[in-house]
C-alpha cells in the first residue's frame, strides 16, 4: 500500500503494473453502481492502450460500453461497444486462447451488432450477428442455451426485416430446444419463454394459426409471473411483449378485455424504460394504438384520440432514418386522418398526406388551434 508522502518512482511501474492497477480500480467502480460507469471507462481506455493486444482488456471495455448503452441508450456508447468487441476478437487472433474464449468474444460482438441493428436498422449488422452466433454455437462444447436463444432472436429480427419463413422456423426450433434443456429454476427462464413466444407470434401473423398466438400469450404470462418473483430481473420487456400479443388478439378477435389488458401492460412497460430507448417508443406506440381503438369504440372519448396523436408525435426520439420511423409516421398519419373525419379540420388531412408522401424526412408539425375550438366546425 502506498501512503501519502511515500517516495515512489513512477518509472518503476511497468505497463503491466499500471494496467493491473487500473483494472482493479475499474472493478471496484463496477461494484458500485451504473453511475460510476463514466469513471470506470476511462480506466479501461488507458488499459487497452497500454496492452492493446490483450483480448480480455478489450472485452472488459466492451462490457462497460454495453452497460453504458443499456443505461443511457446513447448511440455513441453502442458504437464503441461494437468497436471494443471487434478489437477483442482481433487481439485473440494474435494471441489465440481456448475454444470457449473465442466463443465468448464472438457471442458478445454478435449481441452488440444485434442491438445496433435494432437501434439503427442496418441489415448488414443483423446478417453479421447471425453468422457470429452460429460460429460461437459451433465452438461451445455441448452447446450453449444463451447462444441458441440469442441466435433465435437475431433470426426473428431478420425475419421482420426480410420476411424469410426459413429464418422464423429456425428461430422457433432453436427456442424450443433451448427451453427443453433449460433447468426448471433457471433465473433466465423468462427470457427463453418470451423468445419462443415472440417467434410464435410472428408465425401467427404470417400464417394465421390461432393456436400459435394463444400459446404465445400463455408463455408470456408465465414469463411475467417469474419476472415479478425475481426482483433482480425487471419485467419491462415481458410487459411490452405481452401487451403486443394481447393487442394483436384484440385486433383479430375483438375481445374488449384484451384491449384493456394490453393498455395496462404498455403503461407498465413505459414506466420502466428510459426516455430515448426504442422500447420506450414502442410502449408509447402501443398505448397510442389502444387509445385510438378505444376512441373508435366510443367517439365521445375525444381525449383518447388527442392523447394518441400527442404520443405518436414522440416518435422523433428514434433516429430519422430508422426503419421503424415509417411505421411511426404511418401511425401518426392514421390518427390525424381519424381526427379529420371527426372534426373536418383540413390541416390534419394535409399533414397526414405529407407524412405519407415523405415518410423519411424529419419535419416539425405546424402550430394549430386547440382541438375543442375546431370541433364546432
Amino acid at each position: 500500500m502506498v501512503l501519502p508522502g511515500s517516495n515512489v518512482n513512477e518509472e518503476t511501474l511497468s505497463d503491466g503494473d499500471v494496467s493491473a492497477l487500473l483494472r482493479n480500480v475499474a472493478a471496484a467502480l463496477r461494484a458500485g453502481s451504473t453511475k460510476t460507469l463514466p469513471f470506470q471507462i476511462p480506466c479501461l481506455e488507458v488499459v487497452v492502450r497500454l496492452q492493446w493486444n490483450d483480448a480480455d482488456n478489450w472485452g472488459e471495455l466492451g462490457h462497460a460500453y454495453t452497460e453504458l448503452w443499456d443505461y443511457t441508450s446513447s448511440t455513441e456508447s453502442l458504437q464503441k461497444a461494437v468497436t471494443a468487441n471487434e478489437y477483442a476478437l482481433r487481439a485473440l487472433e494474435e494471441n489465440p486462447g481456448s475454444r470457449s474464449d473465442r466463443a465468448n468474444f464472438l457471442f458478445y460482438l454478435a449481441k452488440c451488432l444485434w442491438q445496433r441493428f435494432n437501434h439503427l436498422g442496418d441489415p448488414t449488422d443483423i446478417d453479421q450477428s447471425i453468422l457470429l452466433y452460429r460460429d460461437a454455437l459451433a465452438l461451445y462444447e455441448g452447446g450453449s442455451v444463451a447462444t441458441m436463444v440469442n441466435l433465435a432472436l437475431s433470426l426473428q429480427s431478420r425475419f421482420e426485416f426480410h420476411g424469410s419463413s426459413a429464418d422464423l422456423e429456425e428461430a422457433i426450433s432453436l427456442s424450443e430446444t433451448a427451453l427443453a434443456v433449460l433447468p426448471p429454476n433457471d433465473p433466465d427462464k423468462p427470457v427463453h419463454l418470451n423468445a419462443l413466444a415472440l417467434g410464435l407470434r410472428h408465425r401467427f401473423r404470417d400464417q394465421g394459426t390461432t393456436v400459435d398466438l394463444s400459446r404465445a400469450i400463455s408463455l408470456q404470462v408465465e414469463a411475467l409471473a417469474l419476472r415479478v418473483q425475481a426482483p433482480d430481473h425487471p419485467p419491462q420487456s415481458v410487459s411490452l411483449s405481452l401487451g403486443n400479443s394481447l393487442f394483436l388478439r384484440y385486433e383479430r378477435m375483438g375481445s374488449p378485455g384484451d384491449l384493456d389488458d394490453a393498455f395496462a401492460y404498455y403503461r407498465e412497460g413505459l414506466n420502466m424504460y428510459p426516455m430515448g430507448d426504442q422500447a420506450h417508443w414502442l410502449c408509447l406506440n402501443g398505448i397510442a394504438n389502444c387509445l385510438e381503438r378505444r376512441f373508435a369504440n366510443n367517439q365521445t372519448r375525444v381525449e383518447d384520440l388527442e392523447e394518441a396523436i400527442t404520443l405518436r408525435e414522440s416518435a422523433h426520439i428514434l433516429p430519422h432514418n430508422h426503419p421503424r420511423n415509417v411505421m411511426a409516421r404511418n401511425g401518426l398519419a392514421r390518427s390525424l386522418s381519424i381526427r379529420f373525419k371527426f372534426t373536418g379540420f383540413i390541416v390534419d388531412l394535409e399533414e397526414a398526406i405529407h407524412l405519407l408522401q415523405t415518410p423519411l424526412i424529419p419535419h416539425r408539425r405546424p402550430s394549430r388551434q386547440a382541438w375543442g375550438v375546431d370541433q364546432s366546425m
